[in-house]
This record gives C-alpha cells, sequence and structure tokens, in this order.
C-alpha cells in the first residue's frame, strides 16, 4: 500500500465522510473563493486533530497528522494550508501550556475542541529571514491594559476563523518583549481585508488580518520569557514545517491521480514518479515517528526534510504533469492551478538563508559521545 492510500485510509477514519462530502463538488469549485471547504472541515470536527485528548481532543498522533495532511493536500490544496495554520497554532498553543499550566491557553484549547473553532495564526509574518513567532502587532499601555495595533498578511482563515492568536511586542525601554495574545474575531477593531490575488489558493481565504486599537486586558496577554520562545518556536516550527511538506506532498500524489484516471503514464516513468514521492513520504514518516525530546536536533532534521522535499517535489510535479497532454492541460485548468500552486512551496517561512544556516549547523553538530 502506497502512503498516499495509506493517508487516504487514515483521513476516512478520521473523519468519515468529509472525503466524501469534498469529492461531490468539482476540484476548481473546491478551490475558488467562494468554496466551502473550510466550513465542512469545520463542522466534521478538523480543528481538534491535534488537540491532546485532556482538553477534549483527537490526540492524533505526530505520524497519523502527517497522513491525514497528506490526503487533504489530494483533496483540497486551499485546506491543506488552511488547516496547516490552524494546526500549527493549537501545536504553539499547547506547548505553551506546558510552562504555564493554569494560562487561559488550556481554557482555550477545551474550548476549541468543545465548540469545533478554528484558529487563524498571526505569528509568522512572512518577511524573509523572520522567526516564527516575530511579529509586526505593537501593543501600546492603555488604563488597565493594551490597545494592539498592526498588520497580518497574508492570513489563512481570515474569514472562517473563530479565534486570532498572535504575537505582540511591547516596548520596555530599548528592548521590546514578546507576548501572545488571542483575540475573538469579533472583536472591536479587527477587520478583514482582501489581499490574496493569486489564482491558487484562492479557498484558504488568505487576507490582510488589521488590528486597529484593540484592547486587550493585560491578564489577557501571556509574556514568553526567553527560554520559553526557543521552546515554543521550536515546537511551532517542527510542526509547522511537517504539516507543510505533508500538504505539498500531497498535492503531488493528487495531480498524479488526476493524470492517471486520463492517461496511462509508462511503467518506467510512473515507477520514478512513484519513488520519487514514497521517498518524500518515507522521510516525512521518519520525521514524524522521532523523538520530540531534542528539539534542537528534530528541528534540524525538519529544515533537512522541507529542503530536500522542496526540491523533489517540485522536480516531480514537473514530470507527471507532462504526461497530460496540451489539449488536456489548455481545457481543464486544474493541471495549470496546481502546478502553480505547489511551485508556493518555495515561498513559505524560513527563508533560504535561515534555512541553510540551520541545516549546516545540524550537519556540522559533534558527535556526543555514548554515555555523556
Amino acid at each position: 500500500m502506497t502512503y498516499y492510500r495509506e493517508a487516504v485510509n487514515c483521513f476516512d477514519k478520521t473523519f468519515g465522510g468529509l472525503r466524501g462530502a469534498l469529492e461531490n463538488n468539482d476540484f476548481m469549485i473546491n478551490e475558488s473563493a467562494d468554496s466551502n471547504v473550510i466550513k465542512l472541515f469545520k463542522a466534521a470536527g478538523g480543528g481538534n486533530l491535534l488537540i491532546n485528548e485532556c482538553y477534549g481532543g483527537l490526540g492524533l498522533s505526530a505520524m497519523d497528522s502527517v497522513l491525514v495532511q497528506i490526503a487533504s493536500g489530494a483533496l483540497s490544496p486551499s485546506l491543506a494550508i488552511a488547516s496547516c495554520m490552524h494546526h500549527f497554532s493549537v501545536a504553539t498553543l499547547q506547548e505553551m501550556v506546558k510552562y504555564k499550566p493554569e494560562c487561559l491557553e488550556q481554557l482555550l484549547l477545551k474550548d476549541i475542541a468543545k465548540n469545533k473553532l478554528l484558529v487563524a495564526s498571526a505569528f509568522c509574518e512572512g518577511v524573509p529571514f523572520s522567526d516564527v513567532l516575530d511579529s509586526s502587532i505593537f501593543a501600546t499601555p492603555h488604563e488597565k491594559g493594551y490597545l494592539i495595533s498592526g498588520i497580518k498578511e497574508p492570513c489563512s482563515l481570515a474569514y472562517e476563523m473563530d479565534i486570532l492568536s498572535a504575537s505582540v511586542k511591547i516596548d520596555k525601554g530599548n528592548k521590546s518583549e514578546l507576548f501572545v495574545v488571542i483575540l475573538h474575531k469579533n472583536v472591536k477593531g479587527l477587520s478583514v481585508r482582501s489581499y490574496w490575488k493569486a489564482p491558487f489558493f484562492q479557498a484558504s481565504q488568505s487576507e490582510s488580518i488589521v488590528l486597529e486599537n484593540v484592547y486587550v486586558p493585560k491578564e489577557m496577554l501571556s509574556r514568553l520569557d526567553v527560554g520559553t520562545v526557543d521552546d515554543v518556536s521550536a515546537t511551532g516550527y517542527i510542526w509547522f514545517e511537517m504539516l507543510l511538506c505533508a500538504s505539498y506532498l500531497g498535492m503531488a500524489y493528487g495531480l498524479l491521480e488526476k493524470v492517471n484516471k486520463l492517461t496511462l503514464i509508462p511503467q518506467n516513468n510512473a515507477v520514478l514518479i512513484y519513488s520519487k514521492l514514497e521517498s518524500s513520504a518515507m522521510l516525512l514518516a521518519a520525521i514524524a515517528t522521532d523523538s520530540f525530546e531534542n528539539k534542537k536536533i528534530l528541528l534540524g532534521k525538519v529544515f533537512l526534510c522541507r529542503y530536500c522535499l522542496q526540491k523533489s517535489i517540485i522536480d516531480t510535479v514537473n514530470k507527471i504533469v507532462s504526461f497530460v497532454g496540451g489539449i488536456n492541460y489548455l481545457n481543464n485548468p486544474c493541471y495549470a492551478m496546481l502546478v502553480q500552486a505547489i511551485q508556493a512551496f518555495n515561498f513559505h517561512p524560513p527563508g533560504n538563508r535561515v534555512l541553510i544556516e540551520n541545516i549546516l549547523e545540524y550537519i556540522n553538530s559533534p558527535i556526543v559521545e555514548v554515555g555523556k
């Protein structure tokens, strides 16, 4: 059984009839700005996948989460990207709870699971070389709290989100301190503006979230000290990169499924294509089943995995699409859309410089003697 078949089986076990609901609509309709894929995902309890069982979630393992994300990418690239950001936010919040067991994030996780809420992420700004928890959102003191202002763009789930989780900078003399804030979508001063112009990922609702003097009481801000920031940031990056890679691998599998229904790919080419995709899935599986105890080492592996898959998947997709044929390519927009969407793998954080620096650090890390 290929990893793709295993992913579809895991998706069906997790979501029941969601795959059928998604496949009932034309692929391009699912990917349009008017799509209901996020609503379907939300109704199926998709936001609960990574939430631990103690908070009322499904508590899926990292491996099962990767499989579900592969299937999501094949069914709807937009849904895969949007859900990836929700899952990243949840994983980050759960890591914060480890350091502050009684913090508001714990109550929030229970609320998300109970009410099937979706969380949009205003952590990483998409700026090259920025940290995943860095932010262009600032807070200034006001009465018994703060006024928060800034813009996060693009921000997936902009319309369907119930909650916005964001990192916020507060100036403290000659330095800035980092806080995490949780905002309800209907809070005064929060608005959504059109941003996304690309023809792909239209259904991911990746628009601008604008915060203009949003009042937040002091108790709604959770401060992250230096040690906590490093650990939370590492956990967030591990989950983000792992699920992002799974999403794009799923898109490649989805394209291959469409082409297989269209034409018979010559055996030698089919074996080459499957070997590329399956080896990518094996690499992801190795990451997902690795130990999360030493996050620094695992993060190096994750970045190396991202680098390998980014190159391999895009090259493989070009090979797959070569079997579509000119007439089919021109008459069905899904092929061009998928090829463009998968190229976007290049543009997700971190930037290439940060990626390469971390990979080199991992490669050159010293050998630790046994027993030390």
